[in-house]
């Protein structure tokens, strides 16, 4: 039988700390995209595919919802498939996720205008390099662990999915069947396995997730 992996909930005092370490990094080609991403990774509980491969046909800033139904795969291919059918979603997002969309549509119309045509790729993406290409999928989880590791914590960038599902679920505020809906588990059982056994505790996330962080 195999062995369940381990989960690292993060509590809201670690999740800024990464945060901070995440704005102070040197970033090869000076461009600063992996704030807005951790940002967004916490406040809504996507997978890093599901986020890296997010364009701006699935985002509602007016509405204020994301559509998920692309995802990257190792190799930076983006397919129009989710890992399951309940995968597929659209999800609410609040106004710190609506707000890091506001600051990378800017920033991508500074980029565009900056870069010759023959340099910036218009991939439509949200989240991607200054020049338009797609994000290292592998180097989004070498630098999130670094950033962890700084301020004495032992977790990956698939952390921030089980600390957005585990805050909203320690709330009190937020049925675990939403929670599925949000994750896109296939199954309850997945959800409630995970989430209806972490620590309830404690008392300081006692709102949901914007007021938490």
């Amino acid at each position: 039988k195999k062995n369940k992996p381990n989960h690292t909930f993060l509590q809201p005092a670690q999740v800024h700390q990464i945060i901070e370490k995440s704005r102070e990094h040197s970033y090869a080609d000076g461009y600063n995209y992996m704030t807005g991403l951790l940002k967004v990774a916490v406040h809504t509980g996507l997978r890093k595919g599901e986020l890296l491969a997010l364009k701006w046909d699935k985002v509602d800033l007016e509405e204020q919802t994301i559509s998920v139904h692309r995802v990257m795969q190792a190799d930076r291919t983006i397919v129009d498939r989710t890992k399951n059918e309940s995968s597929r979603r659209t999800i609410s997002v609040n106004n710190t996720v609506t707000g890091v969309f506001g600051q990378n549509k800017k920033e991508q119309a500074e980029n565009r205008l900056l870069l010759p045509n023959s340099v910036f790729q218009d991939n439509n993406l949200v989240f991607c390099c200054k020049d338009g290409r797609p994000l290292n999928y592998n180097y989004i989880y070498v630098l999130f662990a670094r950033f962890a590791k700084s301020v004495g914590v032992d977790a990956t960038f698939h952390d921030l999915r089980h600390t957005h599902a585990s805050l909203l679920h320690q709330s009190g505020d937020v049925d675990l069947k939403d929670i599925q809906d949000r994750l896109g588990h296939s199954n309850y059982s997945t959800t409630a396995d995970i989430y209806a056994k972490a620590d309830t505790t404690s008392r300081e996330v006692a709102e949901k997730m914007e007021d938490i962080l």
